[in-house]
């Protein structure tokens, strides 16, 4: 990631959804990814992130050693991309950028939300 004009990883869980944001440091090259992480386990059925730029997402929850996926969007279009999982009881999350929408150089997301349902 990288911190250009303030899009710093940490305002994508500041609460504004139309916010400045954070931006990849890897223009035109995905996967691009941001992990999640809470203090204690929290149930999570659905996520929501927000962005211009995404078009193919997958969330993703700790397996074992590695990531498991949970759930994808393809085609998203909107500036909300929802995503239900199955529900998870975890400390930790993934959202892997697999795509980008054509014309959008780099990975644009204001907000990730995580809801139990």
């Amino acid at each position: 990631s990288k911190s250009v004009y303030g899009a710093a990883p940490a305002r994508i869980v500041d609460g504004v959804e139309d916010g400045m944001g954070w931006r990849d440091g890897t223009p035109n090259e995905c996967p691009d990814r941001v992990e999640l992480e809470w203090p204690a386990p929290v149930e999570v059925g659905r996520v929501v992130v927000w962005t211009t730029s995404v078009e193919d997402l997958a969330v993703l929850v700790p397996e074992g050693e590695g990531w498991k996926e949970a759930g994808s969007a393809v085609g998203a279009k909107e500036p909300s991309v929802s995503v239900s999982i199955p529900m998870a009881r975890t400390n930790r999350l993934r959202v892997e950028i697999r795509k980008n929408r054509p014309d959008e150089k780099e990975t644009w997301i204001t907000e990730i939300e995580a809801y139990r349902e």
